[in-house]
């Protein structure tokens, strides 16, 4: 996915049976909600939509964003926007895992640009 803000690819859940995201639930007092939506760019870029999420052991009702028009194919992050996610991942072991897949999308489209 891509957005001109971030000079690349955005991240962006898609919907899949037996897929799973990992993250972080935070509670955003509904005043907030519409700050957050503008700064993520909801409703033109970003929809609010419902999900069960597991926390603590338990399913819960929550949101998230997802791209309203996603691309066909995933565009590798900025180094700006991949810093920021890679910052925020705690599990040592997920954040070399997602940092490698940023690599992989990066380096795939080095070689598209030399073709």
């Amino acid at each position: 996915m891509s957005g001109a803000a971030r000079q690349g690819g955005v991240a962006n859940i898609e919907g899949g049976r037996g897929g799973a995201v990992r993250g972080v639930l935070w509670d955003v007092p509904d005043e907030e909600m519409i700050a957050l939506d503008r700064r993520e760019g909801a409703p033109r870029f970003y929809a609010r939509i419902p999900v069960k999420v597991k926390a603590d052991g338990r399913w819960v009702m929550a949101e998230t964003y997802q791209l309203v028009r996603p691309l066909p194919n995933e565009a590798a992050p900025s180094w700006e926007y991949a810093r920021l996610i890679l910052d925020g991942i705690a599990n040592p072991a997920y954040r070399k895992k997602v940092e490698e897949h940023i690599l992989a999308l990066m380096a795939r489209e080095e070689l598209m640009r030399c073709v």
